[in-house]
C-alpha cells in the first residue's frame, strides 16, 4: 500500500502546471509577435461594453449551443490545430481560467489564462478595439 501511495505522489508531482498565466502585457506583446492567438471568451454584450483586445478572435464560452459548440469555436480561431498557443481573456480572468480547464480536456496543448482578464487591461490602459461583429 505504501509503493502504491507513494508511487501516486511521484506521479501527482512530476505532472508539469497544465496552463500558463499570462499577465495583460505579457499577453499583449505575444500576441503582437505572432506567438499567440488571444480569444475572447467574454458574451457579446460584454464585448461591445469595453471591445477586445487588437487582433482577438471571439468565442463565448456562455453560448446557449453548449460545450461542443465554444470548442469548435475556439479550434477554429485556432486554424484547427489544438497544439496553437492560445490565450484566453475573459472579465476577471475566472470565466477564461474554466475554459482553459475544458479545452485541455478536450485535447488542446498550449492554452493561457490571461490573468486579471479585460479588468485588468483595461486598467493597465492596454490597447483595446471596438467590436464588430
Amino acid at each position: 500500500m505504501r509503493r502504491i501511495i507513494a508511487a501516486l505522489i511521484t506521479l501527482f508531482l512530476a505532472q508539469p502546471a497544465t496552463a500558463a498565466d499570462l499577465a495583460p502585457p505579457e499577453a499583449l506583446a505575444q500576441a503582437q509577435a505572432g506567438k499567440l492567438t488571444l480569444i475572447d471568451v467574454r458574451t457579446p454584450d460584454e464585448w461591445r461594453q469595453t471591445g477586445i483586445a487588437p487582433g482577438a478572435k471571439t468565442a463565448d464560452v456562455m453560448t446557449s449551443e453548449g460545450a461542443d459548440a465554444f470548442v469548435a469555436q475556439v479550434l477554429k480561431a485556432a486554424g484547427g490545430n489544438k497544439s496553437a498557443p492560445l490565450g484566453l481573456v475573459c472579465r476577471s480572468g475566472a470565466r477564461s481560467a474554466k475554459a482553459v480547464a475544458l479545452l485541455e480536456s478536450r485535447g488542446f496543448t498550449n492554452v493561457s489564462n490571461v490573468v486579471e482578464g479585460m479588468n485588468g487591461w483595461v486598467r493597465r490602459g492596454l490597447p483595446v478595439t471596438e467590436w464588430a461583429r
